[in-house]
This record gives structure tokens, C-alpha cells and sequence, in this order.
């Protein structure tokens, strides 16, 4: 905010948009600056968000309000960074383009797992014999996590061939899909490493509920990831 301001003095405190969790308003440390900003020196006391919290809450409202119409940020972006504030925001909207509608519970980048990639993939765990016909003494595990450390949703152990699997579910967009099929190549890769067996192939499924796009059914065929589509109903 100093930097901020060092290039423009009339430039509404920044600072006011980090808040607290438990009251949704900034901590002291803002009160410089919104006391510099409205030009009330009550604000920059030690106890003034504590004692005064509803004229706190004015002048933090005010100020977050002036943060949002404020049209110059794009001319200070560009004088800090030396870099085009449009170009930059069309690079981060390029980024955020990429990435998925799904949540399937990776260990890094999203968090947690949707209810229908969660259902879809205990299905797949217990229905392995509805996938692959004539399997014997097969053993289905799930989140079964390799020495890469990277977990695979359901992996089938058979006498003659070990199916990695990676589900996802209708919530998941083309992006996802895209990126289901490169887990695939790399799960192959890390399970034929990690056994020990010549005569027990390592075999790469992706299990989703909707049809991959014709450019992704060509990916999945040129890196021989076989796709099996399984109906919302769990009917393949």
C-alpha cells in the first residue's frame, strides 16, 4: 500500500480487503490507512476497530466500496510491475480456463472430493467385474496411493493383468477429461515400475460418465488409454 501510494496519494486503502474470518472486517493494521484516507485520526488508535466496531465497519465498508470503482488501478499495476495490467489479467483468465469444474480430491491444487466423483468411484471399486469380463481372483482397492506418490482412484489386481483406473464423474469438464487421460499415462508408467511381474500387464482405464470430445477420444486412442463411458444410472 506505501508503494501504492508513493505513486498515487488519492488511491483508496487497499489494505481494507484482507479481513478477518471471524467478522468479516480488517484488522488494525488498516487503520493508517483509512485514517490517512478519510482523513479522521480515530481510526489509527490501537483500540478503534475494538471500541468503535459500527463506525469501523462504515469506513471499512466506504473505503472497500471506493477500492472497487477505483479506475486507475490498471495505470498503478503497470508503473509497480512494468508490465500491462490487461495483458496480465488476460493471462490469468487464460490460466484459469485450464483448469477443472471437478472436484476428485487430488492431493495438491483442489481440495476435498465431489459427491459424484466420490460415488462414481466406489462403484467402479465394487463393480470391477462389470467392467472387465472374466476376471478371476480379482481384488479391487481404491485411492491407492504409488511410490510417485500420486493416488489412483481404483486399482484391479487379476491373475493375468492389473487395471489402474481413474474415474471422473459428470461434474467433470473437458479439461478434466483431458487431464484423466495424462494421469492414466503416468499411473501405467509408476505400476509397471513398482511390479516386479513380466507376465502381469499394467492396464491404463479412464471411466467416465459422459463421452470424451472427438479430440480427446483421438489422444486416448494415440496413447492407448482405453475409455469406458459408464450411464449416471452406473450401467455400462
Amino acid at each position: 500500500m506505501d508503494r501504492i501510494l508513493s505513486i498515487d496519494k488519492k488511491a483508496p486503502p487497499l489494505t481494507v480487503l484482507l479481513v478477518q474470518q471471524g467478522d468479516g472486517m480488517p484488522g488494525q493494521g488498516a487503520g493508517s490507512y483509512m485514517a490517512d484516507y478519510f482523513h479522521d485520526d480515530r481510526l489509527r488508535q490501537d483500540n478503534a476497530r475494538d471500541e468503535r466496531p459500527e463506525e469501523w465497519r462504515e469506513r471499512f465498508e466506504a473505503a472497500a466500496e471506493d477500492v472497487y470503482n477505483f479506475p486507475d488501478w490498471g495505470q498503478i499495476y503497470q508503473r509497480i510491475y512494468g508490465r500491462d495490467y490487461q495483458a496480465a489479467r488476460e493471462v490469468l483468465d487464460r490460466r484459469r480456463a485450464q483448469e477443472g469444474s471437478e472436484n476428485d480430491g487430488l492431493p495438491s491444487g483442489r481440495h476435498g472430493e465431489g459427491p459424484n466423483h466420490r460415488a462414481l468411484r466406489l462403484w467402479v471399486k465394487d463393480n470391477p467385474n462389470q467392467l472387465f469380463r472374466g476376471l478371476k481372483n480379482v481384488r479391487a482397492e481404491t485411492e491407492v496411493e504409488l511410490l510417485s506418490a500420486d493416488r489412483v482412484d481404483v486399482v484391479v489386481y487379476a491373475d493375468k493383468r492389473t487395471i489402474a483406473i481413474e474415474v471422473k464423474s459428470c461434474d467433470s469438464n473437458d479439461n478434466d477429461l483431458q487431464r484423466g487421460i495424462y494421469q492414466c499415462v503416468k499411473y501405467h508408467a509408476v505400476l509397471r515400475a513398482m511390479d516386479a511381474r513380466t507376465d502381469a500387464p499394467v492396464q491404463p482405464v479412464l471411466v467416465t460418465e459422459t463421452d470424451l470430445p472427438g479430440y480427446l477420444s483421438d489422444l486416448a486412442r494415440r496413447l492407448k488409454i482405453k475409455h469406458i463411458k459408464v450411464d449416471l444410472n452406473r450401467t455400462p
